[in-house]
């Protein structure tokens, strides 16, 4: 369900998995390994579906363990980590979502960046490109998530909604939506609108599976 000052949730960091799961608050130090962690249990209970103009986008579906991920006809496996997800066309990686410090970053197959995210001051959280461009600044009101261009102009909201979570845009049109989920941080996945359907669900999947 929705939480009160949700964002200071982001605030602490934990729906970008930044934190320690030591009970202080002492800082992380850095592991000398670069292996990824270990897979983890699954939090995702539902399909999550995702519809984007009234068209569907993205499912992601659980198998047990496992998490299918549907775009269209294609049907795509997960590999969900401690710190990280990756979708794979058979052993092939098509998308990569991991932690990093103080937020997220998603790859493309090739290892690519295509989006960051960093937990800023205030607290908010600035979205940049693979070249360092604010693509957003994500602020909290409420159960509300307020939505503004790079250059702080308003775009929108993620809130929830008859639909589930939606996307409105500054014309309070609804124009994405995402059901299965009522954690309002996987709803950051709707104004991807640059994205793939694939890299969104591989975001999705992440802020479902490791970031919360």
């Amino acid at each position: 369900m929705f939480r009160s000052g949700v964002f200071a949730l982001i605030a602490a960091a934990v729906l970008w998995g930044c934190n320690s799961p030591s009970t202080t608050d002492s800082p992380v130090t850095p592991q000398a390994s670069s292996a990824p962690a270990p897979a983890v249990a699954g939090k995702m209970q539902q399909t999550i579906v995702s519809q984007r103009n009234a068209k569907p986008d993205f499912e992601l579906v659980r198998q047990g363990s496992m998490v299918q991920v549907r775009c269209g006809s294609t049907t795509y496996t997960s590999k969900i980590e401690a710190d990280r997800v990756k979708v794979l066309a058979d052993d092939k990686l098509v998308a990569k979502v991991k932690q990093k410090k103080g937020g997220f970053e998603l790859e493309d197959g090739s290892g690519a960046r295509l989006l960051r995210a960093k937990v800023k001051a205030g607290p908010s959280l600035k979205l940049e490109d693979g070249h360092n461009q604010r693509l957003f600044q994500i602020d909290a009101a409420g159960p509300t998530l307020i939505v503004r261009s790079g250059n702080g102009g308003p775009r929108g909201s993620v809130q929830k909604g008859a639909a589930g979570l939606e996307w409105v845009d500054a014309t309070k049109k609804v124009q994405a939506t995402l059901t299965g989920t009522e954690v309002i941080a996987v709803g950051l996945v709707l104004p991807l609108e640059s994205l793939t359907p694939e890299q969104r669900a591989a975001v999705a999947l992440y802020l479902a599976e490791v970031g919360p």
